[in-house]
């Protein structure tokens, strides 16, 4: 409260800054004080919160609506999380929560997608990165190709359908003598949108480009891949590391 005359004394003064360092209720801080800052809302480092959070603690049950007032965020954005990290079976679900597991099943469970992506390619990694049909191709058979990928979209619309379907992406580019394990979101998604509904669109590819960059930020928290940078271009690109030792620390 401020005294009459708007003037505070230095008694006030020290009890008001007081108040403030540690957070005393008789304080009111301001709501921009209390907003959590954009960068410390970008998912790669919520992911090292929500890993290190885990890691530390006694309990191998992740309840979302617990974590995240801990971790000053909204569940929406832990839900991205653990989406990418069951798709790996770092967390498994159980119930109404998730249980922790760490990366016991990780390798096993990218040996199991190396050999899906070998014997039946989970999507075809396209050579030609502007992809394989032309962007708004009209036609009948396009119709029918994107009207029979809506329900297969649905499906793909959750972050972990999508995350395994990258990780394949990425094993197959592992694999590649010409791409070396790297891979450009905007190929990505381009040969995401190709196998999904056989056609590219500009807002579906920059939508598409918006959640692989998510998935980036989780596989670059847990150290399996890289950011690198392409040449003659600033389009962002990752380099597959799979599971280093830094991921097992």
């Amino acid at each position: 409260k401020t005294p009459p005359g708007g003037l505070l004394n230095g008694a006030g003064a020290a009890e008001l800054l007081q108040g403030m360092m540690f957070g005393a209720s008789s304080v009111a801080v301001p709501e921009e004080a209390d907003r959590v800052s954009r960068k410390d809302k970008s998912l790669g480092l919520l992911c090292d919160n929500f890993i290190h959070h885990f890691a530390r603690s006694d309990s191998d049950l992740i309840e979302l609506e617990a974590v995240a007032p801990v971790l000053g965020v909204g569940r929406r954005r832990m839900y991205d999380i653990v989406n990418v990290l069951e798709s790996l079976e770092i967390v498994q679900k159980d119930r109404a929560a998730y249980r922790w597991l760490g990366i016991s099943k990780l390798p096993a469970a990218l040996a199991a997608l190396e050999r899906t992506a070998t014997t039946d390619p989970i999507v075809p990694l396209l050579d030609d990165a502007t992809g394989g049909a032309p962007a708004g191709a009209g036609g009948k058979e396009n119709a029918q190709q994107k009207k029979a990928a809506e329900k297969e979209g649905r499906k793909e619309k959750s972050i972990r359908e999508l995350s395994v379907k990258f990780v394949g992406l990425f094993l197959q580019a592992s694999r590649s003598k010409a791409l070396g394990g790297v891979l450009s979101l905007e190929h990505a998604g381009r040969s995401l949108l190709v196998h999904q509904a056989g056609v590219v669109d500009d807002g579906s590819l920059k939508t598409k480009g918006r959640r692989l960059y998510d998935i980036c930020n989780v596989l670059t928290s847990l150290k399996m891949i890289r950011k690198v940078k392409l040449r003659d271009t600033a389009k962002p690109a990752f380099e597959w590391l799979g599971v280093t030792p830094d991921t097992r620390v």
